[in-house]
C-alpha cells in the first residue's frame, strides 16, 4: 500500500513542473508583443498588408 502512495505523489510533481513551464512560455510571449508595439512602423505595415 505504502509503495502506491510514493507513486502518486511522483506524479503530481511532475504536473506541477510542466505547469510552471507553460507559465513561462506565456511570460515570454507577452515580452515579444512589447517589443513589436515598441517598433513604429508596425501599425502602417499591418494596413498596407490589409489593404
Amino acid at each position: 500500500e505504502e509503495e502506491e502512495e510514493e507513486e502518486e505523489e511522483e506524479e503530481e510533481e511532475e504536473k506541477d513542473e510542466e505547469e510552471e513551464e507553460d507559465e513561462e512560455e506565456e511570460e515570454e510571449g507577452e515580452e515579444d508583443m512589447a517589443h513589436l508595439d515598441a517598433l513604429p512602423q508596425t501599425d502602417s505595415f499591418i494596413l498596407n498588408v490589409s489593404e
